[in-house]
């Protein structure tokens, strides 16, 4: 058991240079090498995690079949998909397909964190309002409206996840140790959906402002600066969680 978790820990920090090494890429290249080659270098990051989590479930994960933190690895497994259409492929006729994907990525999250019924309420209202305010602005079409729901299920699990987090914090330390705390959402996974949600955020902000404005370059930058440590602080909290 020792000599596998060992092994464990070797892959993980192979898992973890390789994202660094592929993080340093992304940032070097995006202004200088053509799109598409970016394109491709940033997926790179995306197969990787998705390998590592696939990785972990066939290591840790079969083992533990009814473990809530398998949804993790399903998450970004779906993830791989979405940015397929919407990374690889640069959006475009691709963006309905993949922002549906990340739809459903948000709601294996949700499920993952089993939020409480005002969480679930907070979801549904800011998805009405959001929603309303694209109808009033004359934006609102099939994609925009799955963008409002991915943004909208995005945010609510951020919240859940801290919540969730600060409870689990808030425990006596010895009802912590008695209790098995393996499918609570650790803190860096907290980290890793407020992440996501800076990134989509930053997204929005590259369709709403034109190509070559301060702000669309500023948020161009800031896309993959997030979305790569959200990724790994996901595949992280699932490698850490389910060896407990």
């Amino acid at each position: 058991m020792k000599n596998k978790i060992r092994d464990g820990d070797i892959i993980y920090k192979i898992y973890l240079t390789a994202a660094i090494i592929i993080f340093i890429a992304v940032k070097i290249t995006e202004f200088t090498l053509p799109p598409q080659t970016v394109r491709i270098i940033r997926y790179s990051e995306i197969v990787l995690n998705t390998v590592m989590a696939i990785w972990i479930y066939i290591s840790y994960g079969r083992f533990k079949s009814q473990s809530r933190e398998n949804l993790i690895a399903l998450a970004l497994l779906i993830t791989c998909g979405a940015d397929f259409f919407l990374t690889l492929n640069g959006g475009g006729t691709m963006f309905t397909p993949g922002v549906t994907l990340f739809c459903i990525v948000e709601t294996v999250y949700m499920i993952y964190l089993n939020p409480d019924k005002i969480n679930l309420l907070f979801r549904a209202v800011l998805f009405i309002l959001l929603t309303l305010i694209a109808w009033r602005l004359g934006l609102l079409t099939i994609g925009i409206f799955l963008g409002v729901l991915n943004i909208s299920m995005l945010a609510a699990n951020m919240f859940a996840a801290w919540v969730i987090n600060q409870r689990e914090k808030d425990k006596p330390s010895l009802l912590r140790t008695i209790q098995n705390t393996q499918d609570k959402p650790s803190l860096l996974f907290a980290i890793g959906m407020t992440l996501f949600l800076i990134c989509d955020i930053n997204v929005g902000l590259e369709v709403i402002f034109p190509e070559g404005t301060a702000i669309y370059t500023a948020a161009y930058f800031t896309v993959w600066t997030v979305y790569i440590p959200a990724q790994v602080l996901i595949v992280t909290t699932y490698y850490k969680k389910i060896r407990a």
